[in-house]
């Protein structure tokens, strides 16, 4: 009692020194001591310092999607020590068939089940939100997810789902289904495109970087699409890169990057690595270039998100960590017949998912916890973050 009575003595600006020091999980708790405490941590300038004191706090991993009977399991991320292993089951509606993860964005997850079904959801805290059902559905595309904060202070976000339309014939023009929150509906759209291609030929799945979607084509350039402005532009490939499948793009330490393994070879395996240094002249820098010799067959799976000199590769249906400096190849997880990876990034606050497509409805992000059923589950989910 003592205690309390102390610190509600201490002036304001004291006060959020301390709140500002404390982990998400304490934050919540003190919101529930007494009025001025919780009118002191709901207030805006209270949550942008803490996401500013807090910013360096985000855990990056990856995760591992692999399938088991009806539904997909996540483990993420493969390169902590404590992998979980999570069920898509909590989605909402369920969905008998299953989902896959087709693409993230930090701590959240864009899924599509067999009836070409959409939703978003975040494994950590559970939360999820099904779209609207394509207009024009299509059997084969390329897809892309990319997230524009609400302002520069919030960890609330906008976002777009982009689906380019599989097409074997040449064209200068791009077919888009563009999912959009602020309006909340899928629209079609068709971009003109610096150079005429065939969209088969690029790779499925779009990385986001610096607000632009970025698909390769293995022919020679990488197409980067601006969802804000509604433009494509062109990045030519360097030109020691040679033209094969086997070439995928990644993000790493905050820079776009380019790896190709070449498996041509029947004695020495080769894996480089570039990474963009101005993507308007399309400059890119070798980082990388190590050869195994008497190696099997190598596949790519994912950059370690935060150390450039580490990388993960498939051989056979195992996962391997590849020291690109040392050239070691370290076994890093059970055998998995099927499995894709993503870019998993834990945040300090996990983002939150919106209660409706439309983005004037997503939650706030300090909820109201006047439910100590509902204090009880995010308490929960802080606990198992920390």
């Amino acid at each position: 009692m003592a205690d309390t009575c102390f610190m509600n003595k201490l002036p304001d600006d004291l006060l959020l020194k301390v709140f500002l020091g404390l982990s998400a999980k304490s934050v919540l708790r003190c919101m529930q001591v007494c009025k001025q405490w919780r009118h002191l941590i709901s207030s805006p300038f209270f949550f942008r310092s803490l996401l500013h004191s807090h910013h360096q706090d985000n855990i990056p991993g990856i995760i591992v999607q692999y399938r088991t009977f009806k539904y997909n399991s996540i483990r993420r991320p493969i390169d902590l020590e404590a992998p979980d292993d999570l069920k898509l089951k909590f989605v909402q509606p369920p969905n008998p068939w299953g989902l896959s993860v087709i693409a993230s964005f930090k701590d959240l997850l864009l899924c599509v089940d067999n009836s070409r079904s959409f939703c978003i959801c975040n494994p950590t805290t559970k939360q999820s939100l099904k779209l609207p059902p394509l207009s024009r559905p299509h059997d084969l595309y390329h897809v892309g997810f990319i997230c524009y904060p609400l302002s520069n202070t919030d960890i609330r976000y906008k976002y777009k789902v982009v689906l380019i339309e599989s097409i074997h014939q040449y064209s200068d023009k791009l077919k888009m289904s563009i999912f959009c929150s602020e309006r909340g509906k899928w629209s079609s759209f068709q971009a003109s495109c610096p150079r005429r291609m065939r969209t088969k030929n690029l790779k499925s799945v779009g990385f986001a970087f610096n607000g632009i979607l970025h698909w390769l084509n293995p022919l020679g350039f990488v197409v980067a699409y601006d969802a804000l402005k509604n433009k494509v532009g062109l990045i030519n490939l360097p030109n020691q890169a040679i033209r094969t499948n086997c070439s995928y793009l990644g993000v790493c330490e905050g820079s776009l990057r380019l790896v190709q393994v070449n498996n041509f070879d029947v004695v020495n395996k080769i894996v480089g690595v570039w990474r963009l240094e101005d993507c308007n002249a399309g400059k890119w820098r070798r980082e990388h270039s190590v050869v195994w010799l008497g190696e099997r067959n190598l596949d790519f799976v994912a950059f370690h998100p935060d150390i450039a000199d580490l990388l993960y590769l498939k051989r056979d249906a195992k996962i391997l960590c590849c020291n690109l400096e040392t050239g070691s190849l370290e076994e890093m997880d059970p055998q998995m017949d099927e499995f894709c990876c993503y870019p998993f990034v834990q945040p300090w606050w996990p983002t939150p998912v919106p209660r409706n497509v439309a983005a004037s409805q997503w939650p706030n992000p300090i909820p109201d916890l006047v439910d100590d059923r509902e204090s009880e589950t995010i308490f929960n989910v802080f606990e198992k973050i920390k």
